[in-house]
């Protein structure tokens, strides 16, 4: 199983790096990790918010290879416990997707 976290940047800053380390080291060993970073789209003056974010979303989108679950991760969305998100992993493991 390949677990891939897909960021909008073009270079995560140290912390994030190490802290990705970090978490690589607690998965399951049978399980890949992988950093993936999306190109943001050049936020001038005059661009439109809400183009930015539909094209950025077209990226990440793209970078998800075909077949993988998605899962998004958002400040607003609903938490899982710990016990939810260990069930939800059991069911993708079984179902054989990244």
């Amino acid at each position: 199983m390949r677990v891939r976290l897909i960021t909008v940047s073009q270079r995560q800053p140290r912390w994030v790096q190490e802290a990705c380390a970090e978490y690589e080291k607690r998965l399951p060993r049978a399980w890949q990790f992988q950093l993936v970073e999306v190109k943001p789209i050049a936020r001038t003056s005059g661009a439109d918010a809400a183009k930015v974010r539909r094209e950025e979303a077209l990226r990440i989108r793209q970078a998800v290879p075909k077949g993988a679950l998605l899962v998004a991760l958002d400040e607003r969305g609903r938490a899982w416990s710990t016990e939810q998100l260990a069930a939800r992993v059991e069911q993708w493991q079984q179902l054989g997707r990244d």
